[in-house]
């Protein structure tokens, strides 16, 4: 009957059946200590039973299930990400998934870090969106200095990295060895730049330089962010040995696919799947993955990351061009090249000190670089327009002359 009732009571208190059979043995000893009290009698009185039933209705802390310690410990632990992020590593993960907003904070903690570092950034899909999302500029920086885009831009750049990597390694075996600069290299879309790659006939030959970056690089202060959207070796370039090895981190649904557990050695599969989907559901864990860290596999929950509000230290001299990049755009090149053609065309008189200066919020002043900056853009929007117009021209006169 004590039995039944404290069922009951547990229920008032909105616990669920799962959680009132974890908490059973708590009540049992809350149960044996009334019924100390109540050893004379073979039923309580009516008195006593409700004693009892007020001491039971007291607040008590929920009773917590394994997933829910589990997901405590995991938010209580921020400093594996901040140790993750400055090493080499794998990141893994589809479209949506948030591999590139990894990496975009990957970049962003390195620029920080370094300001004086060399960063290359591989992405054949550069300004492209998913799904709507905005498009991927990487913070702005200058595409020249920092973006490599085609195939033979990525391919050189990778090549370029593993040649400085061994001469690092043969000058400090040499004990030449110095305190040498700090570089990184984030390849976004690694599949794609490989299949490129296995077209040309070159894949081993990238592949293998990818794979030495990955697992020597970091002793010579190379540091590289390899993105891929699965790990089979035929898609990645990468063996099973080396991914093993290397750090690594299972993002959204490549947390969950079976095929990328089984080759990453693990064992249980469904009961991992399980337990990050479980996981996931608590609050704050909706990032939880999969991660490998120093050989060791174990479930993580990543940190949430907004692109928008990552901030990015940039050299001195990129800042100029980081801020045209982002002014410039496509809408801003059409009107200039309106105003141009009015221009040349004796319609309007020059907007660079009115309509232009005042939508960049400038002074025509010369020592202000980023007026400079607009000036030199109006300037070749000028030729532009009267190139495009002297052609006109030409056609025309030409073809007056053979209607003569």
């Amino acid at each position: 009957m004590v039995g039944l009732g404290t069922i009951g009571i547990h229920r008032k208190q909105e616990l669920s059946d799962q959680d009132y059979l974890q908490g059973i043995g708590w009540v049992a000893g809350n149960v044996s200590e009334g019924l100390k009290d109540l050893s004379t009698e073979l039923m309580p009185t009516r008195k006593q039973l409700r004693s009892l039933y007020i001491r039971l209705k007291e607040p008590q802390p929920m009773f917590k299930t394994q997933v829910q310690m589990l997901a405590e410990q995991l938010l209580q632990d921020a400093e594996w990400f901040e140790s993750f992020t400055r090493r080499s590593k794998i990141i893994c993960g589809n479209t949506g998934d948030g591999k590139t907003t990894l990496q975009l904070y990957d970049v962003a903690i390195f620029l920080n870090q370094h300001p004086d570092g060399h960063l290359t950034i591989c992405d054949m899909d550069y300004g492209s969106s998913h799904e709507g999302s905005e498009p991927n500029y990487w913070f702005n920086l200058p595409r020249e200095r920092y973006i490599r885009v085609t195939y033979e831009e990525i391919r050189d750049a990778i090549l370029d990295e593993y040649e400085i990597m061994e001469k690092r390694a043969k000058a400090s075996a040499e004990g030449k060895g110095q305190n040498w600069q700090w570089r990184m290299l984030t390849i976004d879309e690694a599949i794609a730049v490989l299949r490129q790659a296995k077209l040309r006939g070159e894949e081993k030959l990238v592949g293998n330089a990818i794979s030495e970056l990955l697992f020597r690089g970091l002793k010579q202060r190379i540091k590289i962010s390899f993105g891929v959207q699965v790990l089979a070796v035929g898609e990645n370039g990468l063996s099973l040995a080396l991914q093993k090895q290397v750090n690594m981190i299972l993002l959204g649904s490549a947390a969950v696919d079976t095929e990328n557990l089984t080759r990453i050695g693990v064992a249980d599969t469904k009961g991992l799947v399980e337990k990050v989907r479980a996981t996931r559901r608590m609050l704050g864990c909706q990032y939880a993955a999969v991660a490998r860290i120093k050989g060791e596999l174990s479930l993580r929950v990543v940190p949430e990351i907004d692109p928008n509000e990552i901030q990015v230290e940039v050299p001195p001299d990129d800042n100029l061009e980081q801020w045209w990049n982002q002014v410039y755009t496509p809408e801003v090149q059409a009107w200039f090249t309106e105003l141009a053609d009015r221009y040349v065309a004796g319609e309007i008189k020059s907007p660079l000190k009115s309509q232009i200066c005042r939508r960049f919020e400038l002074k025509a002043l010369r020592s202000d670089a980023k007026y400079c900056k607009v000036a030199e853009a109006w300037e070749q929007a000028k030729r532009n327009a009267q190139a495009v117009k002297s052609k006109a021209t030409k056609t025309t006169i030409d073809k007056e002359a053979k209607a003569a």
